[in-house]
């Protein structure tokens, strides 16, 4: 899946392809994923999502 997500930190969106999983917590849903090649699982909250694609290699 390529994702175009609002990264709060740099105040911009960023795109990325990710290996990934959906989890819920409380009132809020993550994507869980690793992002190209580094194995390091990170959570990208859903509503900060802007556009997602499938790719073909996922």
């Amino acid at each position: 899946m390529c994702l175009i997500y609002f990264a709060a930190q740099r105040w911009t969106h960023v795109s990325f392809c990710t290996r990934r999983d959906l989890v819920s917590r409380h009132n809020m849903t993550y994507l869980v994923a690793t992002v190209n090649d580094y194995t390091d699982i990170r959570l990208f909250a859903l509503r900060r999502i802007k556009e997602a694609t499938l790719s073909e290699t996922t």
